[in-house]
């Protein structure tokens, strides 16, 4: 018992010896995963929202996975790389866009890991980027100004679903498509979040929030000001709007779904490119759309509907056919074309 007992010191000071001459023995010893619990804390620290900050150490707990890694001996960029691109083979995801988030976010970690004394060195940093079409494989479609008044009127007087009366589905709808909002942020506003006596009267979304982790106000038309004010008149001013339902921003599009199905309007329609789905961002690019057809320069219409870039501007416009023609025959044929056109 004696001898154990020696041997188990013996040991004990030989990896307290080893720890104090390695700093970062103790993490390694513990593998890969020993230090992620402590990183997502740290990005909800730093600004973070906690749904973002699960959605990274998934991934990144998926690629691990994946290659079947436990130990920091094991960790390379190759086995990242491979473990990403079998996911997207076996249909975790679809785009390059997605692969490139994971590889981002395996990189960001590792990072971490090393600036804060966990590893010695950045393994991921030479991760390379993906390469392949950006473009997502979604395509998607706007209502019309006739459907969408169809939808808002059927709705208003529709049973509740998931918590939310026919009422709220309505202002919702509406707000989302005079906004611009997404989902998350329409689920953080409360009537405090509206600035409705100011000029102009506009909603503000907190930076910890806003997709562009910026402290965002959105303008809003002064008669849609005076309808948001008498339909928030005596509500909680600190309450959300849509609080009734925990969950409604997670399952934003099969209730919109069940909305349509009630309108008669279909979710699915079919374009050139193949079919587009109407689901809840629609309403995002019903914002923008209109804003484009407002004929108002793109960096007016970039500022109003906070996109960084004409590529995502062109992504989300969808410019409906009539418009197109129409525009094709107010540009006028050449004089001389037109002298001979007329004789």
């Amino acid at each position: 018992m004696a001898r154990r007992r020696a041997v188990a010191f013996v040991e004990s000071r030989i990896q307290e010896i080893i720890q104090e001459r390695d700093p970062h023995a103790r993490t390694l010893a513990c593998g890969v995963h020993a230090s992620l619990g402590e990183y997502v804390q740290d990005l909800v620290a730093i600004g973070n929202t906690r749904r973002q900050a699960c959605l990274v150490q998934r991934r990144i707990e998926r690629v691990l996975a994946e290659a079947k890694i436990a130990e920091y001996s094991q960790l390379d960029a190759v086995k990242a790389v491979k473990a990403i691109a079998s996911l997207q083979q076996k249909g975790e995801f679809s785009t390059t866009t997605t692969a490139n988030r994971y590889r981002e976010g395996l990189r960001a970690w590792s990072r971490w890991m090393k600036r804060h004394g966990r590893w010695p060195t950045n393994v991921l940093e030479e991760m390379p980027k993906f390469k392949g079409d950006s473009n997502s494989s979604r395509r998607r479609a706007i209502l019309s100004e006739r459907q969408f008044s169809t939808l808002l009127e059927v709705t208003r007087k529709a049973r509740p679903v998931r918590n939310l009366s026919g009422e709220l589905r309505f202002w919702l709808y509406l707000v989302a498509s005079q906004t611009g909002l997404r989902a998350q942020e329409l689920n953080s506003l409360t009537p405090d979040s509206f600035h409705l006596k100011s000029v102009p009267p506009f909603v503000q979304i907190d930076c910890t929030v806003s997709k562009r982790r910026t402290l965002d106000r959105i303008e809003l038309r002064a008669d849609f000001a005076l309808l948001l004010a008498a339909w928030l008149h005596g509500k909680p001013r600190q309450e959300r709007l849509w609080g009734g339902s925990r969950s409604w921003w997670y399952k934003a599009a099969s209730i919109l779904r069940e909305d349509l199905k009630a309108s008669g309007i279909p979710c699915e329609v079919e374009t050139p490119d193949g079919v587009a789905l109407v689901d809840f961002h629609s309403f995002r690019a019903f914002r923008v759309t209109q804003a484009v057809l407002s004929g108002a320069n793109s960096r007016v219409v970039l500022a109003t509907v906070r996109l960084s870039s004409e590529a995502l501007l062109d992504r989300y416009a969808k410019i409906p056919q009539s418009e197109i023609t129409a525009c094709t025959m107010a540009i006028p044929l050449p004089s001389v074309l037109q002298a001979t056109s007329a004789g």
